[in-house]
């Protein structure tokens, strides 16, 4: 390993003006703008507080990204604080300070926004999900009580808002420290803050506080959404759902553990949940829904209803879909569109014959992915879709991992995948024959026979010239 390279000239003179965090705050008045990045990011890993508050004070650029320092080593909520104080802090008479440019502060990894030196004179540039897109007007009238307590007083005269972008993660698991301070301080800063979400997960948190924490956002700058929901959030009549309704922005939708308690009045836990999905009806740009739930069971064909025709990506794991959904789907205006299907940990052994072919044949135009997983499916079952799935020439992959198939079945799947020219990769099961069955009904996996066969799987693709797809086998 080489020596680490010595500390230039900038990094020796920042070393020494944190030394003593008074002179440093007095010296930011007289500093150039290059050096403030730097500066910005030893002070916040070294939790220079007063510093950092002094920084924010004084930013020189109209936009801050935090989201490197906060991927950085080492304990950073202190300097955190210190940033988001900064924010409507009130520098000491004492200290002659400049003027701060500062209008974005963006805390996301996956940042769309542009670096120090491209700066736009417009923030509403940094965000244009879509042609048509006008960032949201945030006016003072709307601003929280205490906020106009202290624009009565005239205390923010000379001070502009500041938009924050962030991508909240709320919930009594996944409630990440970043989340909570940022929220805290916009609920509770005298400067108008203004909150914007791009992507929300919210996991099992109460119907109240959810509507609470969305008051905060301009509801239609959300482009993605998660919920983990186990107490009711996804109700067709609470305000939640009206808030959901107002993301007209919104492209990909998951809904994962779907399980209730409902609230009373709702009747049973099938119609809360469609209630709650007839909103989606105002989501023109949906893209992508993820469904986790099986109380959609039997109800597909309502749920298709509310959506847009033109999904791209319909997931719908863990739904105990009945041939009557799979059938409804096949004949759904969204079919033709599909270029992601997934009916992973459905029991597909008792869907009737020729309704999963019939889904294939009006997917087959567009389809890219295709995910089987987890659903019975036997060789017998394998072999009847086969033909029609050879049709679907844009996929690219296919997943069948945790099916009860023999490498006979695996060899016949091989044939038919060849005519395919997108296919790029295949999850299969470990074949049948490579298991033994112990006293107890357990499983046991035989190494030495799986290596046979893999062996020749390999000589199949290298005759049937499918050397570059890749292939995975999964143990059960």
């Amino acid at each position: 390993m080489g020596s680490p390279a010595p500390p230039t000239l900038v990094d020796l003179a920042i070393q020494s003006l944190l030394r003593d965090e008074a002179t440093a705050v007095r010296a930011l008045a007289e500093l150039p703008d290059n050096v403030f990045p730097h500066l910005l990011t030893v002070a916040f890993r070294g939790e220079y507080r007063r510093v950092l508050r002094g920084i924010v004070q004084a930013w020189p650029f109209r936009q801050l990204r935090l989201a490197p320092l906060l991927a950085g080593p080492g304990p950073w909520l202190g300097s955190l604080w210190a940033v988001l104080h900064g924010l409507d802090a009130r520098p000491a008479r004492s200290v002659r300070t400049r003027k701060s440019k500062l209008k974005v502060v963006d805390f996301r990894q996956d940042s769309e926004l542009i670096q120090f030196h491209e700066c736009s004179e417009d923030a509403t540039e940094f965000v244009l999900p879509f042609a048509t897109w006008v960032e949201p007007e945030v006016t003072v009238h709307g601003t929280k009580p205490r906020q106009r307590r202290c624009l009565k007083k005239g205390t923010w005269q000379a001070w502009e808002s500041v938009d924050i972008y962030i991508n909240l993660s709320l919930g009594s698991v996944r409630m990440q420290e970043l989340s909570y301070c940022v929220l805290r301080k916009v609920q509770k800063s005298c400067r108008p803050l203004h909150l914007f979400c791009r992507k929300l997960y919210i996991e099992n948190m109460s119907v109240n506080r959810t509507v609470e924490i969305l008051n905060l956002l301009p509801l239609e700058f959300i482009q993605e959404l998660e919920v983990c929901d186990r107490w009711g959030l996804l109700s067709g009549r609470n305000v939640f759902a009206r808030q959901v309704e107002q993301m007209k922005n919104l492209c990909h939708l998951k809904l994962s553990s779907v399980l209730g308690p409902w609230p009373s009045g709702n009747g049973s836990s099938s119609h809360a949940l469609i209630s709650f999905l007839s909103h989606l009806t105002k989501l023109e740009h949906l893209q992508m829904l993820h469904l986790s739930s099986d109380h959609i069971s039997g109800h597909l064909h309502q749920l298709l209803s509310y959506l847009p025709s033109s999904l791209e990506t319909l997931e719908l794991p863990f739904c105990a879909l009945l041939d009557t959904d799979i059938h409804c789907l096949s004949k759904s205006p969204q079919a033709a569109y599909l270029k992601k299907l997934d009916l992973s940990q459905n029991n597909l052994s008792y869907v009737l014959p020729g309704v999963l072919e019939a889904l294939l044949r009006e997917v087959s135009g567009t389809l890219e992915q295709l995910v089987l997983s987890h659903c019975k499916v036997t060789d017998v079952y394998l072999m009847a879709f086969l033909p029609t799935l050879s049709c679907c020439f844009h996929l690219q992959s296919l997943s069948l991992s945790n099916n009860l198939i023999s490498s006979s079945g695996l060899i016949n799947l091989m044939q038919f995948m060849a005519g395919l020219p997108e296919l790029k990769h295949v999850v299969c099961p470990v074949p049948l024959e490579c298991y033994s069955y112990l006293p107890g009904s357990q499983l046991c996996y035989i190494k030495p026979q799986f290596i046979k066969v893999e062996a020749m799987f390999r000589k199949k693709l290298q005759a049937l010239r499918q050397e570059h797809v890749k292939w995975t086998f999964t143990l059960r």
